[in-house]
């Protein structure tokens, strides 16, 4: 399912697939925090499937390429040869 709404609307209950509407919130013990990064990274990685740049995909969320980048890192979605093209140095733990 996907949901698209334009800049600035807000996401109502109407909005949302039935079964999401009456599902029981206790039921879910998935925290806040890890249900955003599950969300950021689909997104990121729809967008980044979707464009043919990286600096396109980061347009396309509103933010810029760097910001994507960090993103990225963060979520743990860069591969070594993404974390040195992006200025970062890659040493082994």
């Amino acid at each position: 399912m996907v949901l698209c709404v334009a800049q600035g609307q807000r996401i109502r209950r109407q909005h949302l697939a039935r079964r999401i509407r009456d599902a029981d919130p206790a039921a879910h013990d998935e925290p806040l925090d890890r249900l955003l990064e599950r969300v950021e990274i689909a997104l990121i990685r729809q967008r980044l499937q979707e464009k043919p740049t990286k600096t396109a995909a980061a347009r396309s969320l509103g933010i810029t390429r760097e910001a994507l980048y960090a993103k990225m890192r963060r979520l743990g979605m860069m591969t070594r040869d993404e974390r040195s093209v992006a200025g970062i140095r890659c040493r082994p733990v």
